[in-house]
């Protein structure tokens, strides 16, 4: 309100919303404490992954995210809201596979044998996921709505910039994955 109030008395104001920014598209550095790396260790630390079939998985390399922020920031576009999230995302079915691909044994199963099996765990190991078992309960197993988001203002304010969002694929995940084993995050 206090923008909209800003902007009706002539000020210039960006609005920018973010997506779920992980690591750095270069060197995987992350902070690994983020949701979407607790589901990962979460799932290899299990042993298997809920079926979640074709939901969108959205991660945003952090260094695009900050180059992108200060370079819309610092000019002189009239558009006010800006989406810096990436257009480029992968199902969680595809994430499943990257870890598959790192060499870990990770089975599929039915989302609500996979909490039981997460809630089981509780008692006998521990899980990354544990600390944060209320905010699985409401985005893995009751489902998550993947959100769409209009990137076009950035794109354009970023057009000729060179400034571009690393696509979410293989090779970002395999990135991210070697930051996470040379930091000690995850071991092979």
């Amino acid at each position: 309100h206090l923008l909209a109030q800003a902007r009706d008395r002539g000020l210039a104001t960006r609005t920018f919303r973010l997506g779920r920014v992980l690591g750095d598209s270069r060197s995987g550095v992350c902070l690994t404490t983020h949701f979407t790396c607790r589901v990962i260790k979460g799932c290899i630390q299990l042993g298997i992954a809920p079926d979640l079939g074709d939901l969108e998985i959205e991660m945003t390399p952090a260094d695009y995210v900050a180059a992108a922020l200060v370079h819309i920031a610092r000019s002189d576009t009239t558009d006010e809201v800006f989406h810096l999230v990436n257009p480029v995302r992968m199902t969680f079915r595809e994430l499943v596979g990257s870890m598959r691909r790192q060499g870990w044994d990770i089975q599929t199963v039915d989302r609500q044998q996979w909490w039981h099996a997460l809630q089981r765990s509780l008692e006998t190991s521990r899980n990354e996921l544990h600390p944060v078992m209320d905010i699985v309960r409401d985005f893995v197993v009751g489902g998550e709505e993947a959100i769409d988001y209009d990137v076009s203002a950035a794109e354009k304010a970023l057009a000729g910039s060179g400034i571009r969002c690393p696509p979410l694929d293989g090779r970002l995940m395999d990135t991210y994955f070697d930051y996470f084993t040379r930091s000690g995050y995850l071991t092979r």
